[in-house]
């Protein structure tokens, strides 16, 4: 599953280029103006608001675009159809399962506090139970990768039953590439995100951190869209 991972993700870079350049200027531009408009604004500014807007509905536009890319169909790969509907229902739902493992995990952390002694700040802490909230959702969720490449990609063959017992011995393979590639990445991003708020640093280091978290992101991103497809495409009924 590695090597079929990585051969997605350098394909992509082929097949999907202007996918790639969306992504990535999506990324360091949004986390730029996040950056500008967040230290001199009380709440979110209509900047920061239309920013998050661009980040969420371009991000989940040009990943689907990279999907149908790398699987090949169908030809209108920029279509906006329901493909791309169940993938922003999908992410949405994503998104919910994520706040209710975080609520969850920094609920038993605050239930446990009082029993268990931890010489550790009460705000990293609560920060490292969040952030397991992700990874967790994502690994749950690729034990159906090939269900979700094949609602975006509109490929009819590939039922949720099919994916199920495509999946049934290789969901291990997947979590394995995904702890390999994928979290390491992730734990990056997420540190340097955290850093990034609270640093006391002049602005243009700041800034250049912000541009290569953007980019770090959008690497880990691709990194997991590979996975998904290198799963979908061992999962495809064969003709």
């Amino acid at each position: 599953m590695i090597r079929e991972t990585l051969q997605q993700f350098f394909r992509s870079c082929r097949r999907a280029p202007l996918a790639w350049l969306g992504l990535l200027v999506i990324a360091t531009g949004t986390n730029a103006v996040d950056l500008i408009f967040g230290k001199t604004e009380v709440g979110f500014s209509n900047a920061q608001i239309l920013s998050l807007i661009i980040r969420v509905a371009g991000t989940f536009w040009l990943v689907g675009v990279a999907i149908r890319k790398l699987v090949g169909s169908p030809p209108q790969a920029w279509s906006l159809d329901r493909g791309f509907a169940f993938l922003l229902i999908w992410q949405i739902a994503v998104f919910g399962l994520e706040a209710i493992a975080s609520f969850l995990l920094v609920t038993a952390k605050n239930a446990a506090a009082p029993s268990i002694p931890l010489r550790v700040d009460p705000y990293i802490l609560t920060l490292a139970f969040v952030a397991l909230a992700t990874p967790l959702v994502e690994v749950l969720s690729l034990r159906v990768a090939p269900w979700l490449v094949g609602r975006t990609a509109i490929a009819p063959d590939m039922t949720f039953g099919v994916a199920w017992r495509g999946m049934r011995g290789s969901w291990g393979a997947a979590v394995k590439v995904y702890l390999v590639f994928v979290l390491p990445l992730f734990a990056i991003h997420y540190a340097l995100t955290a850093w990034l708020q609270h640093a006391h640093i002049s602005e243009q280091p700041k800034l250049q951190w912000t541009m290569f978290d953007g980019i770090e992101s959008i690497i880990m991103l691709m990194l997991l869209v590979s996975l998904f497809v290198a799963s979908f495409l061992r999962a495809k009924p064969q003709a």
